[in-house]
């Protein structure tokens, strides 16, 4: 495996970006460039591209909350404005995507990925604590690599996922109590 290298997201990362969506989700869970210029804009410290030799590769975006016990679907809804739940003074960080390049998956990236978003972001915001995330049932490579790092299935909401043929998939629920552990083991 060739050594990644990673940056903040910019502006003009936003083909890639895209591109990225294009390649990773289906077309009922694409976000919009709207949505992925918002974050980058509101958030910048929590949105990450990893690089590969100076090719892009992947890029993780992220809020933070405030620790919820009692959530809803519509806190993790598609399109919704990270204005609507972003509180950096909050304590857990919601991890809203995650992609990599097919051509690079299965080979390690999504967790060196996922675990330099979290440094990332707890090197600047030491209030953050926990950690939360949403997954489609379906996307089991995901689901590993949030279970090697401590996260734990807390709820599922039904039919959360479109799928390309108009299915439903469950959405799972997965949070982690410490992720400052996370940073103490690499």
């Amino acid at each position: 495996m060739k050594e990644p290298t990673f940056r903040t997201a910019k502006s003009s990362d936003i083909n890639n970006i895209m591109i990225l969506e294009g390649a990773c989700f289906n077309e009922q869970t694409h976000e919009s460039e709207n949505v992925y210029r918002e974050r980058i804009e509101h958030f910048p410290r929590g949105f990450m591209i990893m690089e590969c030799e100076g090719r892009f590769i992947g890029a993780i975006s992220s809020e933070i909350w405030k620790r919820d016990t009692e959530l809803s679907a519509d806190s993790f809804t598609l399109g919704h404005h990270i204005a609507q739940n972003q509180d950096l003074s909050g304590d857990e960080l919601y991890v809203s995507s995650m992609g990599i390049l097919p051509e690079y998956s299965n080979k390690g990236y999504g967790i060196i990925l996922f675990r330099a978003l979290i440094d990332n972001v707890l090197n600047e915001f030491k209030n953050v604590k926990y950690g939360i995330l949403i997954v489609n049932e379906k996307w089991t490579n995901a689901q590993k690599i949030y279970r090697k790092n401590g996260f734990y299935e807390t709820e599922t909401i039904p039919g959360f996922f479109t799928e390309n043929d108009n299915s439903r998939s469950d959405g799972i629920i997965m949070r982690h109590d410490n992720i400052a552990d996370l940073c103490k083991t690499q």
